[in-house]
């Protein structure tokens, strides 16, 4: 409340006044109100932060400025050296989405987690090619174009290893996927046709799986409410709700950047163990409902 009167001064109208308090009753106080400000870590912050991040972005941005002021302030009036645990700049910048992308985010209808592995048992048993790439989509976390237009020689299977290009990335910069062995397993059984995984059936040797394609076959099956980059919101709910991943291995497997490139350089070596292992434990989860007697072996459309 110091901080708060020690600013009041400053503001042009009660509305700010009221504002500060009022966000920290109701998303901090909560969480950490009794808790000693040099005990405040960034996982506390994080906790408040991330479950209004995507929703109430403008908020949630409000409330970690905050946060990081009254932590400043007290370090500061008490000569503490301690780093400020909501910092935005060089922590929080690193775990979290910029507020700006986040706001213009198109939220993609999600399947439930909890229903995947069920779902993914019937996907396992569809022949048609579009099942394949959706399989695989699904067990790498990537985006359709990614998936559709995948190249052999991109792929080191005795490694367990998807180098993809920057030119074939959103975010223009490479991504290595860590290859789960459920995902390893699927594309052992893709035949090798062409320099694609899934090449026009003209004999062009181009891609010809279209963007549609895998939207299509949701829609056979009766998921017509979904979409195919929605299951990237299935992946992360997932590993946010039932996994002790750090959400920082979680970002990275989505192939989002952080905003400090050296640092982003450095943490996708770091991260690829840590990575591999959460791939892993989806592909688990993913094959956690095939009987494997049903599971379909390549096919074509």
């Amino acid at each position: 409340m110091e901080l708060i009167e020690s600013r009041s001064q400053a503001w042009k109208n009660s509305k700010h006044s009221q504002q500060w308090p009022n966000t920290l009753k109701t998303y901090v106080y909560p969480s950490i109100g009794n808790l000693p400000v040099e005990q405040v870590t960034t996982e506390h912050v994080l906790a408040i932060l991330q479950p209004i991040w995507s929703t109430k972005t403008e908020t949630a941005r409000r409330v970690q400025g905050r946060i990081a002021s009254v932590i400043d302030y007290y370090n500061t009036k008490t000569n503490r050296s301690a780093d400020n645990p909501a910092r935005w700049k060089g922590r929080l910048s690193y775990l979290l989405s910029k507020p700006d992308r986040v706001h213009r985010t198109k939220h993609h209808p999600a399947m439930d987690f909890r229903a995947l592995p069920e779902f993914f048992s019937r996907l396992a048993q569809q022949k048609a090619t579009s099942a394949l790439a959706l399989r695989l989509l699904i067990l790498t976390a990537l985006r359709t174009t990614e998936v559709r237009a995948a190249r052999w020689d991109e792929f080191d299977l005795d490694e367990g290893l998807w180098s993809l290009p920057a030119s074939r990335m959103k975010a223009n910069e490479l991504h290595v996927v860590a290859l789960s062995d459920a995902a390893s397993d699927l594309l052992r059984q893709i035949p090798r046709h062409s320099d694609y995984l899934f090449p026009s059936n003209s004999g062009s040797g181009q891609p010809n799986m279209s963007e549609s394609s895998m939207l299509l076959l949701l829609r056979r099956m009766g998921m017509s409410n979904l979409t195919v980059h929605g299951f990237r919101s299935t992946f992360r709910d997932w590993a946010g709700e039932t996994t002790d991943f750090a959400s920082r291995t979680i970002e990275y497997a989505l192939a989002h950047q952080l905003a400090d490139k050296s640092e982003a350089s450095y943490a996708r070596g770091t991260h690829l163990a840590k990575r591999r292992d959460l791939m892993n434990a989806w592909g688990g989860y993913c094959l956690s409902g095939i009987n494997s007697e049903h599971v379909e072996r390549a096919g074509d459309d």
